[in-house]
């Protein structure tokens, strides 16, 4: 392979693993370093069983991210601003103990990025990059779709992001009592 060729190949990985520093908002502790992560579950048809892969990946975080932006398919998620960060390991315990997800998913996904994004790291290592969708599903990029949460998850999920001042407009989500008042 010639010296080009590979300073190309180089640079394209570079730019595709985000490791580049952020542009805009308060820079994180530590720099990002992306783990590659492989696909664990291929899709059957329209639908997947979660089998445990995400919480495998994040079990050992020990800081969370949370981005003003959603996942990384529209734009850069180094040029969104940090809404803050959890280093409190009780507090990162007690998210990992309330993320449960359906069984039997879909391969669906809606088409807007999500909010928050939410980045999940070890030390200076990004273990995941996920965006909230709607507040009931979690993207990740090794999920063939949107994970639904369980009910309880997703209200859990609402309730945390409110105390944390998320705006649930912004969010796109509704808590049940809203819907209730509708009816």
């Amino acid at each position: 392979m010639s010296r080009k060729l590979s300073a190309i190949l180089i640079s394209m990985v570079l730019v595709s693993s985000c490791a580049t520093p952020l542009a805009k908002g308060p820079e994180p502790k530590r720099q990002p370093t992306v783990v590659a992560e492989s696909a664990t579950e291929k899709a059957k048809g329209n639908e997947w069983t979660y089998i445990g892969e995400f919480h495998r990946r994040i079990q050992d975080a020990d800081r969370i991210v949370v981005r003003d932006g959603g996942f990384d398919c529209c734009q850069r998620v180094e040029n969104h601003e940090i809404l803050f960060e959890l280093e409190d390991r009780r507090e990162i315990k007690e998210i990992l103990e309330n993320l449960h997800f359906e069984k039997t998913q879909t391969t669906r996904s809606c088409r807007c990025c999500g909010y928050p994004g939410i980045d999940w790291y070890r030390g200076d290592i990004r273990l995941a990059l996920t965006a909230v969708q709607h507040g009931s599903a979690i993207r990740w990029k090794e999920f063939p779709g949107d994970a639904r949460l369980t009910k309880a998850s997703e209200k859990w999920l609402k309730q945390w992001l409110i105390r944390r001042h998320i705006d649930k407009d912004k969010a796109m989500f509704r808590l049940e009592d809203e819907e209730e008042k509708k009816k």
